[in-house]
């Protein structure tokens, strides 16, 4: 019995020695991942360890660019949580998963040759650095992408806020034999107040990533995008509504697929007083009249594109005839054609449902 109790304090101090000395040397052995980047800075500010839990918690990481005229950091994170996959352990993966929690990430181009979207990195690679076992769940809780171009005027600033991101099975521990077995959900709100979602299947751990993707941007409010709309196209829009739907497939470093803008129920404000602003309205309102499907008040248009990593086709011809085709035949539905050959051809079955 005495034996019993010396042994269950031995673990208990072994327990406690590994608990106060593992959070420091976790955090200098990210902070020297993030600083084997080439062209950013990054670091961290603390790490909170739960050993009984299996996962331990990243705080306050910042990722800067070297070239420090930029004025925005390119990621910053409240917390990062990494946890160990208990139900896989048990089957013989080391595996686990990372939450991020209210990631920021700012797209900038600052100057003509400034810009800051972290090519030349192996990011992949850097979030890999901060797990002692495989990836095989990656989730973002509310997050935010900023696109921001200083050189236009007046200054461009997009974004997709709220953003809720899913990846699955990136290990493949469920040995699927499915061509894409990694999964990949996500949804956010746009500038204009648009909704965007993003449901896509995927072989990420190809050399050259296979992808079968498709994207929905519904109903951006085009009145809030005014201030760009009159300086960069002279109009003035009263209301209207814009949504884009993208179906692609990349797989063997080809892809295909399409994009289908609608916009819908556009209005214009009265002409403006200069003449360049009247003509260029009339002209706006001109074809907006032509190509419109009365019945639906809707404009729209099928842009197919093809093509492999190093080249694009863009199908204007197809564009314009689809174009014509909604504004004297039938308006293209609202909902993914599904006309993309892909990994799952259940989906349009699953639609009808």
């Amino acid at each position: 019995m005495k034996k019993f109790w010396i042994i269950l304090l031995i673990v208990i101090v072994i327990l406690i020695v590994v608990r106060l000395a593992l959070p420091p040397v976790i955090v200098y052995f990210v902070n020297k991942n993030l600083s084997e980047l080439q062209e950013y800075d990054g670091e961290i500010d603390d790490v909170k360890l739960n050993l009984i839990g299996g996962f331990y918690t990243i705080e306050q990481i910042k990722i800067t660019k070297t070239d420090d005229s930029i004025p925005l950091p390119f990621v910053t994170i409240d917390e990062v949580n990494v946890r160990l996959n208990w139900k896989a352990l048990f089957k013989g993966s080391l595996v686990g998963g990372i939450t991020v929690h209210n990631p920021e990430i700012n797209y900038v181009v600052f100057k003509k040759d400034v810009k800051q979207e972290g090519a030349g990195e192996d990011w992949p690679k850097t979030v890999q650095g901060i797990m002692p076992f495989r990836i095989n769940q990656f989730e973002v809780k509310n997050g935010r992408i900023n696109y921001v171009d200083y050189t236009m005027s007046p200054k461009l600033n997009l974004f997709v806020d709220s953003l809720n991101l899913t990846i699955a099975n990136i290990s493949n521990i469920n040995k699927s034999t499915e061509q894409m077995p990694v999964s990949i959900f996500a949804t956010g709100v746009t500038t204009g107040s648009g909704y965007i979602t993003i449901d896509s299947r995927a072989a990420i751990l190809e050399k050259i990533p296979d992808i079968d993707l498709d994207l929905k941007l519904e109903n951006v409010n085009l009145v809030s995008l005014n201030k760009y709309l009159k300086e960069y196209t002279n109009t003035d829009v009263e209301a209207g509504t814009m949504s884009l739907y993208v179906e692609m497939l990349l797989q063997n470093g080809k892809y295909e697929g399409y994009i289908k803008p609608i916009v819908e129920d556009l209005k214009f404000v009265e002409k403006g007083e200069k003449e360049e602003n009247k003509f260029l309205e009339s002209i706006i309102d001109f074809f907006a009249e032509i190509f419109e499907n009365q019945p639906k008040d809707q404009v729209a248009s099928r842009i197919p594109f093809n093509g492999s990593l190093k080249e694009t086709d863009v199908g204007i011809f197809p564009a314009i005839w689809n174009l014509l085709e909604n504004a004297f035949i039938d308006a293209i539905s609202k909902s993914l054609d599904f006309t993309v050959p892909n990994s799952n051809e259940n989906k349009k079955e699953d639609e009808k449902k």
